[in-house]
């Protein structure tokens, strides 16, 4: 899965919590679960069908009863440790999400950060010999100061900004868990 880009905000302490998600992600994620739709009736189902069931003002515990005895008489072998494996499954297939994101998040951190990074460091040592070079090199000195100066706004900017994204994924990810866990101990005190 992509990670997009978000809005930028500038953060100068990165422990600040974020609590923020991003609805495209999240979205995102539900679709993953669909792509990966496990063969017969699962969770996914018994969502879908108990979704259609709030329609009645049913209590959401009710809708996901009656969509798992509506799925269940269609489908005697499907009992409820088959539903509450499924979640497992698909909370699986999620965190895979999250490791894959991590992974983009530390390819955008090498090549966004430790190519500046390693440029400021060369930039620091190019501008201690221009130093030590005769006055007609001072103009080469002042440019390196502003790349120098440029470079690390770049990396403060990227930094913040990828940390965000990181966290909002993050953030995404913890939602769709929690969601799925919340439904997970509902269906789980299902008397079926």
């Amino acid at each position: 899965m992509k990670i997009n880009s978000a809005p930028f905000v500038s953060q100068s302490n990165e422990s600040v919590s974020i609590t923020e998600t991003n609805e495209t992600i999240v979205k995102n994620l539900w679709q993953v679960l669909i792509d990966k739709n496990l063969p017969g009736p699962d969770y996914l189902e018994v969502k879908n069908t108990a979704a259609a069931l709030q329609t009645m003002n049913l209590p959401l515990d009710k809708c996901y009863e009656a969509a798992f005895r509506t799925l269940n008489a269609s489908n005697p072998d499907f009992t409820k440790q088959k539903l509450l494996d499924s979640i497992d499954t698909y909370i699986d297939f999620i965190k895979q999400e999250q490791l894959d994101g991590k992974k983009e998040c530390e390819k955008k951190r090498q090549v966004q950060i430790g190519e500046k990074t390693e440029r400021v460091k060369q930039l620091v040592e190019h501008k201690k010999e221009l130093e030590k070079q005769i006055k007609d090199l001072q103009e080469q000195v002042l440019q390196s100061d502003n790349s120098i100066t440029q470079l690390q706004q770049d990396i403060e900017l990227s930094t913040a900004e990828i940390n965000k994204q990181e966290i909002i994924f993050n953030n995404s990810i913890e939602c769709v868990i929690a969601s799925l866990n919340n439904d997970k101990n509902i269906m789980n005190n299902l008397t079926i």
